[in-house]
């Protein structure tokens, strides 16, 4: 029974380890341009500096 879905369960494995890693390469090898505009705390409905 259960190696009738062993495929299936692998496919799944696989995919979360793709999603993970990707999530994980791109948080560590991102730009990171922190600057003082996004710095900044954000409000709903406030003017910004921009425009």
């Amino acid at each position: 029974m259960f190696s009738a879905y062993l495929p299936v369960f692998l496919m799944l494995g696989i995919a979360a380890l793709v999603a993970v890693g990707v999530f994980a390469l791109t948080s560590v090898l991102g730009p990171k341009n922190m600057t003082a505009e996004k710095a900044i705390p954000y409000e709903s409905g406030s003017v910004s500096r921009l425009g």
